[in-house]
């Protein structure tokens, strides 16, 4: 009698722990699906173009994984995006001209701005314009592109050992953070990958940070005093245009590399 008391109650036990699992797990569905459907309601007009994202992989069993990429990034999406200024002169009248362009080539930034100044006879100041939210911008042609290529990134070889809860938290993001998106995730990797071995083997993670540091070291400079005129964050496109950037703008450009090659990226600071 003793045993079979006790084997009921280890199986009882047994019972309740498996029971309580799938109670976590449900729970856990249910919140996923609870932040997503929030996420949604908040994305007003552009509503529709992230629902294309949810109906573009709810077609194949195969994108299953892809699905839940697509809902993490949209579950997570409210209050990511940035702010966005606007040059205006002495009367508050909006400025139409280019204080990046290629031409400068990471020199005389700031005396090209204090010439344009001078030449227009105005103090020219960027003044806030708004917060630029990704729910109410980004398009499903921009996200669907973002998450093919990062599983093709992950897919390299250095990058397959990583979980899913790895990559959709260190490869799958397609902003790093509040810099303006302007250069897509496809043209980061087919660029970048041109210049590495995939059929080696042997190459790791870290050797494919090395690379990029060394591209982007040989490449771009920081700049720092050049750019006080500026308050917002470079895109990367003007990155590339001045070649260089303040610490946040280039610790952007890298990260968006790095993930685009499948290296896990995440960005650590203390505050002041």
């Amino acid at each position: 009698m003793n045993n079979h008391g006790s084997y009921i109650k280890l199986l009882s036990f047994s019972f309740l722990l498996i029971f309580s699992a799938c109670n976590l797990s449900e729970l856990k569905n249910r919140s996923d699906e609870n932040k997503l459907a929030d996420a949604l309601e908040k994305t007003s007009a552009n509503k529709s173009e992230l629902l294309k994202v949810i109906y573009h992989y709810s077609k194949n069993e195969q994108d299953s994984l892809k699905l839940k990429a697509a809902k993490f990034l949209i579950s997570n999406m409210p209050g990511k995006g940035y702010y966005s200024y606007v040059p205006k002169d002495d009367k508050g009248r909006i400025i139409n001209h280019d204080f990046f362009p290629v031409t400068l080539n990471g020199e005389g930034i700031d005396i090209s701005f204090f010439n344009f100044q001078s030449a227009s006879k105005t103090n020219v100041r960027f003044e806030l314009n708004s917060f630029v939210s990704d729910c109410s911008v980004i398009t499903s042609s921009d996200l669907i592109e973002n998450i093919d290529y990062a599983f093709k990134a992950w897919n390299l070889p250095w990058a397959r050992k990583l979980s899913f809860n790895q990559f959709k938290e260190f490869i799958l993001p397609y902003r790093v953070r509040q810099e303006p998106l302007s250069i897509s995730r496809k043209q980061l990797f087919e660029e970048n990958l041109r210049n590495i071995d995939t059929s080696n083997k042997s190459l790791t993670v870290i050797d494919i940070a090395g690379i990029v540091n060394n591209k982007m070291k040989n490449k771009y400079k920081y700049i720092h005093n050049e750019l006080k005129f500026y308050p917002g964050r470079l895109t990367m496109r003007q990155i590339e245009n001045i070649m260089g950037g303040r610490c946040d703008d280039l610790n952007a450009f890298v990260g968006s590399t790095l993930r685009s090659l499948g290296v896990p990226v995440c960005i650590e600071f203390t505050p002041n």
